[in-house]
């Protein structure tokens, strides 16, 4: 096959693909819905170290889970009007949504170094690392609501709750991230996407779980 022909063919294919992306509606981003939300970036806000004893989270004791979290995310929700919208190139057909997401991670401090269910543990861990267990919680309309939410699912109540309970069972402790997303900043409507990682036994005698959050800006797809 001559140049010339290589040449012609590979001209034409350029042209054919100009052509699909200034069809209405298509871009890049049509040939894979990922390809905008696999591109983000992280600024971070604020750590605190919380107990996960059941009575202080019982009675939302200051210095538990369940207070602290709660604190973290209004604290996050006052500030996310004024964050900086970092720079982000994002893919060919996406955009940067400049309102951030808060994403929000609580995982044990210690853990245990022996115990019966260690090898299923690992291994729970080594698959939910690749494939976390996600819930996904629409239209929730107030804080409150929200905190509930999540208090059930970590503490094995409500459909999720019992569902993840069932999943990430014997010792294995879970691990969870949060990303909840704000619709409409004058009147209260939540979306939360729960992904946790059924790790190894946690150590209830210390009973400390690490606590951060950050602001995550996201690449959209361009309408």
């Amino acid at each position: 096959m001559s140049f010339k022909t290589i040449y012609s063919i590979f001209k034409n294919l350029l042209k054919l693909i100009f052509f699909y992306l200034t069809l209405p509606g298509l871009t890049l981003a049509a040939f894979d819905e990922n390809i905008c939300s696999k591109n983000h970036v992280y600024i971070p806000f604020e750590s605190q170290k919380a107990t996960a004893g059941f009575f202080a989270n019982f009675w939302n004791r200051s210095g538990s889970v369940s207070f602290e979290s709660e604190k973290i995310f209004q604290k996050a929700k006052e500030k996310m009007n004024s964050i900086q919208v970092p720079k982000l190139k994002c893919p060919i057909g996406c955009t940067l949504n400049r309102t951030p997401n808060i994403y929000f991670k609580s995982s044990p401090e210690r853990f245990q170094s022996e115990y019966e269910d260690k090898p299923y543990c690992l291994n729970q861990k080594k698959l939910t690392e690749i494939t976390p267990i996600q819930y996904t919680m629409t239209s929730i309309n107030s804080i409150e609501s929200l905190m509930s939410w999540i208090g059930d699912l970590t503490q094995g109540k409500g459909t999720e709750g019992k569902d993840l309970y069932h999943r990430c069972d014997l010792s294995c402790s879970p691990h969870y991230e949060y990303l909840i997303s704000i619709h409409n900043k004058s009147d209260e409507n939540y979306s939360v996407k729960a992904s946790i990682v059924c790790g190894e036994a946690r150590d209830k005698s210390h009973n400390i779980y690490n606590l951060s959050s950050f602001f995550r800006f996201d690449c959209e797809i361009s309408t």
